[in-house]
C-alpha cells in the first residue's frame, strides 16, 4: 500500500493528487439540535438500488395468498389490518351482511366499504382480481396474489374470500397476530357462511364459476339466486360439495386446506440527511465511508486493534476495502461512499470544500458508522461507530481525532499521502513522492487511540497542520 489510490487533479497546484479515505470514532459526544436546516455544498453521492418504504410508525408487510384447491376458484380477497377487537366472522356466529355478500355473492365491495370507515382499522386492501384454480390461468388472471399492506404494532389481520363454486362457501383469517419479524404461514379451511341452502344447482350459483371453474354449469349465464334458498344458519366448517345438484366432487371438491396465506414483514427504511463538516483548519479529510447498519455492528473502536479496512484509510485514504466490506455483510443496510475528499475548514480547493450532506437509508433500530482519513496524518483518522439515529429532528455528534495505531508518527513527507501536500495548507518537501507504509509499521502493532496531535517533529507544522478540540461535526436529520 505505498502508493495512493484515488487520483484527483488539482489544477490550482497543477500535481496529479492520490488520495484515499479514512475515519473512525469511539465515544462521540451527542447535542440535540435544534433542527435548523443546513445549506449543503460540495459533491452529493448515494448508493444506488434501494427503495424507501413508508414508515410513519406503521409496518409493513407483505401478504401472499396462493390457492391449494383444484376445484374451486376465489373471488377477489378482502384483507384488513386492525384492532384486536374486530374480528370479520367467527366461527359459530352469525354472518355479517358484509360477509354474506362475500360468501354467497363474491362480492367484497360491503366489506371493503364497512372496513374502510372504520377508525379501528389501520389499513383495508382490495386485491381486485379472482383467483384461478390451482395450477391453472384463465386470460390474466392466476391462481396466486401478492399485496402489501400497513399495520400498527399492536394489530391483527384478516382476510375473506368466496369459493365460487359453492352456494355460501368462503375462507379467510380472522384476527389473527401479524410476525414481528419474519414470515408465518397460514393454512385456511373452507366455511359454510350458514347463508343459504347448499343446493348445489347453477341457479343458486355465481356465474363466475362456469367462467373461472373447471367446467360450465348448465344454463350458465343465468345469474345468481339468494332469495330462494336463504337459510338461517350459522358460521360452521364446509361440509365440501356432495354432487346433489350441478356440482361435481371431483370437479369442484377439495381435501383439506383450501388457501395458504403468507404474511411476511418487511423493515421500513427511513432516509436521513447527514451533514459532514470539517473544523479542523489543518486537516483535510479524506473520502468519508457512512454506513446504517444493525447494533452488533462496529467499524472501529478506542483501545481496540484497528481492522485493515480501517488501517488502509487511516493510512492511505482509501475507503474502497471498507465499501467493499459493508457492502457484502448482511447486517448492514445501506453504504455510502462519498466519493469526494473535505478541504480544510474554511478553504476551497478546486470544486472541493469543506463540507457535504449525503442521504442515507436506515432500517428500523439501525445505527450509522462513518470514517474518513485526517490526511495530513501518518495513521490518523475520525468518524462515528454505531451510534443512534434520530427518531424525529436531528442530532449532532462532534468529531474527535484517533490514531489507528499502524504506523509510527514519525510526520514525515515520505511516509504521509501525497493528497496533504495538494489540499493542506502547504506543499510538503519531495512531494509527489508516493507514501511509505511497511517501513514505518508500528512494532508492535498498537491499538486505537485518541491522537496525540501534531508534534512538528518532521515536515508537519504544529500550527499549519495541527488542531485542538473536535476535528468534525456531524449533522443527522430524519427527512
Amino acid at each position: 500500500m505505498n502508493k495512493c489510490l484515488f487520483a484527483t487533479a488539482i489544477g490550482i497546484i497543477g500535481i496529479a493528487v492520490v488520495l484515499t479515505g479514512c475515519s473512525d470514532d469511539s465515544d462521540p459526544v451527542a447535542v440535540n439540535s435544534s433542527g435548523d436546516s443546513t445549506e449543503a455544498t460540495g459533491y452529493t453521492k448515494t448508493a444506488p438500488g434501494i427503495q424507501v418504504s413508508e414508515g410513519k410508525g406503521k409496518r409493513s408487510y407483505e401478504v401472499t395468498i396462493e390457492n391449494l384447491s383444484t376445484g374451486q376458484p376465489m373471488s377477489p380477497p378482502v384483507a384488513a389490518t386492525h384492532k384486536k377487537g374486530i374480528r370479520m366472522f367467527k366461527v359459530g356466529k352469525k354472518a355479517s351482511s358484509q360477509l354474506e355478500s362475500i360468501a354467497e355473492d363474491g362480492n367484497q365491495i360491503p366489506m371493503v366499504e364497512l372496513l374502510s370507515t372504520s377508525s379501528k382499522v389501520t389499513d383495508v386492501v382490495d386485491v381486485g382480481r379472482p383467483l384461478t384454480r390451482q395450477g391453472t390461468v384463465v386470460g390474466s388472471f392466476t391462481d396466486n396474489a401478492t399485496f402489501m399492506i400497513q399495520a400498527k404494532r399492536s394489530d391483527r389481520f384478516s382476510l375473506a374470500t368466496m369459493l365460487i363454486c359453492t352456494n355460501d362457501g368462503f375462507t379467510g383469517l380472522t384476527s389473527i397476530r401479524l410476525p414481528d419479524n419474519g414470515s408465518e404461514t397460514y393454512y385456511l379451511k373452507a366455511y359454510d357462511a350458514g347463508t343459504e341452502q347448499d343446493t348445489e344447482l347453477s341457479t343458486d350459483i355465481v356465474d363466475a364459476c362456469s367462467g373461472l371453474g373447471a367446467v360450465a354449469l348448465p344454463g350458465d349465464p343465468n345469474g345468481n339466486e339468494n332469495d330462494a334458498v336463504d337459510s338461517d344458519g350459522k358460521i360452521r366448517p364446509h361440509r365440501g360439495i356432495r354432487g346433489e345438484g350441478d356440482l361435481s366432487e371431483a370437479d369442484h371438491g377439495w381435501e383439506g386446506a383450501v388457501a395458504k396465506v403468507t404474511i411476511t414483514r418487511v423493515e421500513e427504511r427511513v432516509t436521513y440527511s447527514v451533514t459532514i463538516k470539517n473544523m479542523s483548519s489543518g486537516q483535510p479529510l479524506s473520502p468519508p465511508v457512512v454506513a446504517t447498519h444493525r447494533k452488533s455492528l462496529e467499524i472501529f473502536k478506542n483501545r481496540r486493534s484497528a481492522s485493515d479496512e480501517i488501517e488502509i484509510i487511516a493510512r492511505d485514504g482509501n475507503q474502497a476495502p471498507m465499501v467493499s466490506f459493508l457492502t457484502g455483510s448482511e447486517y448492514v443496510t445501506q453504504v455510502v461512499d462519498v466519493g469526494m475528499p473535505l478541504t480544510r475548514a474554511g478553504t476551497v480547493v478546486g470544486s472541493f470544500t469543506d463540507e457535504v450532506t449525503i442521504e442515507i437509508e436506515a432500517g428500523r433500530k439501525d445505527r450509522l458508522s462513518l470514517a474518513t482519513m485526517l490526511i495530513c496524518t501518518n495513521d490518523g483518522f475520525t468518524g462515528l461507530n454505531s451510534v443512534k439515529l434520530p427518531k424525529s429532528g436531528s442530532v449532532e455528534y462532534y468529531l474527535w481525532a484517533f490514531d489507528s495505531g499502524t504506523e509510527q508518527n514519525t510526520e514525515k513527507s515520505a511516509d504521509i499521502v501525497d493528497a496533504c501536500s495538494a489540499l493542506g495548507a502547504l506543499a510538503l518537501p519531495g512531494d509527489p513522492n508516493g507514501n511509505e507504509n511497511a517501513a514505518v509499521d508500528s512494532q508492535p502493532r498498537g491499538r486505537i487511540s485518541p491522537h496525540p496531535g501534531i508534534q512538528g517533529s518532521g515536515d508537519l507544522s504544529t500550527s499549519l497542520h495541527g488542531w485542538s478540540g473536535p476535528v468534525g461535526k456531524v449533522i443527522i436529520e430524519r427527512n
